[in-house]
């Protein structure tokens, strides 16, 4: 059996992990074409052991939310007052500009937001 490597694993658990949280499952086209956007300071693991990924869809794909073992790790309606419902009560589509706007986004998001923007070729609004 094929040992994986960490990159590997990691991205295996992020499927995996959007898939338990948002019910939403990846094509393997979507999945091998996933990148990897970087990562700040501060993760528990460290920044070694850490990996933010990044899948752009041509469609919104169907969000059926968490299963009933994740639920823990939303919060129904946490994000009810920013962009447009994505049909589940706990996720919503929101451009990424807009995102990066919030006061309450957590440090961590901002830098691998705010790459993404780059890559696409957006500017992004600093605060917070």
């Amino acid at each position: 059996m094929k040992s994986l490597s960490f990159d590997d694993e990691a991205r295996a658990t992020a499927v995996k992990e959007l898939l338990e949280e948002t019910g939403v499952e990846l094509s393997e086209a979507s999945v091998a074409s996933m990148f990897e956007l970087p990562v700040g300071e501060g993760h528990w693991w460290g920044e070694e052991f850490h990996r933010n990924y990044c899948v752009v869809l041509q469609d919104f794909p169907t969000v059926t939310g968490p299963e009933k073992t994740s639920r823990h790790e939303v919060v129904r309606g946490g994000v009810a007052k920013i962009g447009q419902p994505a049909g589940d009560g706990y996720h919503s589509w929101v451009p990424l500009q807009h995102l990066l706007e919030q006061d309450d986004l957590l440090s961590k998001c901002r830098l691998p937001l705010t790459s993404l923007l780059e890559k696409l070729g957006m500017q992004a609004e600093q605060s917070g």
